[in-house]
């Protein structure tokens, strides 16, 4: 039977992990009204890339965290020194990409972009670089919310993620007409508050100390799946990058709109999981096998390069 606290909870849940989807449905038509169909191509190509190193950034380690945190709850000192790993490690690969990013999107965004849409690395590709490790960086602090047990936080660090996005992009569109400067730096200064939100929530839940002994069963578990997350982005976003090549930026962006009015769902999805989770965890947590997923990843994976190939 569900609990009528896990009923309150799962719906503060869901509410808070919806508000990044409703935001950017908000967004949309204050996108199609003020922006050209190149712009809007470019800003949806930019929030493209922001996706995918939102991948990088993050090596699916807000996958991981729930198992290996629960797994730690007779052990709460431990579990401190997980939540600071967690953050440093977040850390260092975002610095690390970031500097190779720098080193080679220019080069990158020249072979893969058409060039009659425009699209520049500097500043704009680098700034939505930048969005996408604040973004990751957020998104791994409020996933782990869920397994602090506190939803009221939760909601809150989403609902300023989501006013901070609508009114400094509302805000850019009608500051800076004709230009993309208000998408791009509506997210990359939302980015920043939430940054040091999530920062905030790892100081005050964890210990902020580098401990080597988490690494291994981490990168286990979360390599694999980084590529499966992956797959998943190129099943969803790879069709724009076809399709760039045979039909005008208005025809993209039409497709491109009525495939984001389909994605509200996968706000529901998201939350649901690590909530299904941490209410399953007393059935036996401490026997999940950490190598297993592997094999349902390469399944998965398999199956999606399928449905892409066809």
């Amino acid at each position: 039977m569900i609990s009528k606290s896990f009923l309150k909870s799962s719906i503060i849940y869901t509410i808070g992990g919806a508000l990044p989807m409703i935001g950017s449905l908000i967004l949309l038509p204050f996108y199609t009204n003020y922006l050209s169909d190149l712009q809007f191509t470019q800003v949806a190509f930019y929030i493209s890339v922001s996706l995918l190193l939102q991948i990088l950034f993050s090596y699916s380690i807000e996958s991981y965290f729930g198992i290996k945190y629960t797994q730690l709850n007779n052990e709460p000192h431990q579990q401190k020194k997980f939540v600071g790993t967690v953050s440093i490690l977040l850390l260092l690969i975002g610095t690390i990409l970031l500097l190779v990013s720098a080193l080679c999107g220019n080069l990158i965004f020249g072979r893969v972009f058409n060039p009659s849409y425009q699209m520049e690395f500097w500043p704009y590709g680098f700034l939505s670089v930048f969005t996408a490790f604040f973004n990751s960086y957020f998104k791994a602090s409020t996933n782990a919310l869920i397994y602090f047990k506190k939803p009221a936080l939760f909601l809150t660090a989403n609902f300023i993620n989501f006013i901070a996005t609508i009114g400094i992009s509302v805000g850019g569109l009608f500051l800076f007409p004709d230009s993309i400067v208000g998408p791009i730096y509506g997210r990359l200064l939302s980015g920043v508050i939430i940054f040091f939100i999530a920062q905030y929530i790892f100081m005050s839940n964890g210990e902020f100390k580098y401990e080597k002994t988490f690494l291994k069963d981490l990168t286990a578990f979360c390599t694999p799946f980084v590529f499966y997350v992956i797959s998943g982005w190129v099943l969803g976003q790879i069709d724009r990058y076809v399709l760039q090549s045979y039909i005008s930026n208005t025809d993209l962006n039409t497709y491109d709109l009525m495939l984001k009015c389909f994605l509200v769902l996968n706000s529901y999805k998201t939350v649901c999981r690590p909530l299904s989770f941490l209410n399953s965890m007393k059935f036996g947590i401490n026997r999940i096998n950490l190598k297993q997923p592997k094999k349902v990843i390469v399944i998965s994976m398999c199956l999606q390069l399928l449905i892409l190939h066809n």
